[in-house]
């Protein structure tokens, strides 16, 4: 009996561990992955493919804990497929402290725009996923991130710089709503102060700040009906949880009106897709 114990607890902390360290799951509920990834696909996210760190939440909680790097195994790159997670610093509580899956199209220091139906980085297009399809522009309407003075729209959007490690960046009056989330994220704590025109941290005057991380600008495959890096702002890569690497399960929505049993949902012909 007690070697039964001992096999079923050690078990569950070996599932424990690779939930923690290693693997996840995550449900996809939207459809700004489309046609990449479904609403009700079901993956699996490479936690270490990038670096190997302590837990950012007690498990299965949502109580926040600090996390650590304990080394570093690559770097995101174009076209990956990320999960990653933003708090309040950065955004409202509309999108705050959720998974969100999106693939990786600016890495840092490059600069980014829509122009022409066509995604461009440093003036250059490159091959991507925008479609000639009839999708309506998102209809919600959110707020565009924007700290230039120029007018952007859902797809005519930049150029726009993405901020890398080490970047100076100035701070003004007219930008400092933009950048003060970000070095409120770097530093974990709410130290921006604006009276007038005169921008303080931690109680100092400044008018620059050198950024502490690399930054990534994200899109959906379904580019119209995707709220993204265009309103979610930069992605820090320290908010980056892993890399989804296949669909283990996919289960069609279920309709108000649909007679379809729980078998005839699942889409086989998606389970074991690659990424």
């Amino acid at each position: 009996m007690k070697k039964l114990l001992f096999l079923f607890l050690s078990f569950l902390f070996l599932i424990l561990a690779i939930k923690l360290f290693i693997l996840d799951a995550y449900y996809v509920a939207s459809e700004s992955m489309r046609l990449t990834l479904l609403a009700g696909d079901f993956v699996i996210g490479n936690k270490i493919a990038y670096k190997l760190k302590t837990p950012d939440f007690v498990p299965f909680s949502q109580i926040r804990i600090p996390s650590y790097t304990i080394f570093e195994l690559s770097k995101p790159k174009r076209n990956d497929i990320v999960v990653f997670r933003l708090n309040s610093f950065l955004i409202d509580e509309k999108y705050s402290e959720k998974d969100l899956i999106k693939r990786i199209v600016g890495l840092p220091g490059e600069t980014i725009q829509i122009s022409n139906n066509k995604i461009k980085i440093n003036n250059q297009e490159i091959d991507n996923f925008i479609t000639e399809d009839k999708t309506s522009i998102i209809s919600d309407k959110p707020k565009i991130l924007n700290y230039s003075d120029k007018n952007f729209s859902y797809m005519n959007y930049g150029p726009l710089k993405i901020p890398a490690k080490g970047d100076t960046i100035e701070v003004n009056p007219k930008n400092i709503k933009f950048w003060q989330p970000i070095i409120n994220y770097e530093n974990k704590g709410k130290f921006i102060s604006v009276e007038g025109s005169v921008i303080t941290f931690k109680g100092e005057p400044i008018n620059k700040y050198a950024l502490k991380e690399n930054y990534y600008f994200v899109f959906g495959d379904n580019i119209k009906q995707s709220v993204d890096s265009r309103v979610l702002g930069f992605i820090p890569e320290s908010a980056i949880e892993s890399k989804v690497m296949f669909v283990y399960l996919s289960i069609e929505p279920k309709l108000e009106k649909s007679n379809l049993s729980f078998i005839e949902r699942v889409r086989f012909n998606r389970i074991f897709k690659t990424f």
